[in-house]
């Protein structure tokens, strides 16, 4: 049995190839983040995962599940807890797209039209 692997450049290609939409974009960077801020600091102390497990107080399971990268299970809050119990700090960046207004904009003039046609 063999296994087809599939390469995404950007987090916008891999909702598409993930059949999520576009707007899970952010949703999926962050835990790609935080995934690959635990690997590293699992690396740079050198802890195997039942110490890193313990550390964070989830189970041996948990911890190899993030470092295989395997985490349609863990939950985005189980990640950022345990980042934190490792030492890591975080902070969430907001920003303005200004794609994303714009087709904001055009979208609520349309359904305004549209609903001004309906009656």
């Amino acid at each position: 049995m063999s296994a087809e692997y599939f390469e995404a450049k950007n987090i916008q290609e891999l909702c598409v190839l993930l059949g999520l939409p576009a707007s899970q974009a952010p949703k999926v960077e962050m835990r790609r983040d935080l995934v690959i801020a635990i690997r590293k600091t699992l690396e740079k102390r050198v802890l195997t995962h039942a110490a890193a497990a313990q550390i964070a107080h989830v189970g041996r399971t948990v911890i190899t599940a993030i470092v295989n990268a395997n985490i349609e299970k863990i939950s985005t809050d189980k990640l950022i807890d345990i980042a934190y119990a490792l030492g890591l700090n975080m902070h969430l960046s907001i920003k303005r797209d200004p794609k994303l207004i714009q087709a904001s904009k055009s979208r609520a003039g349309h359904d305004r039209l549209r609903a001004g046609v309906a009656r």
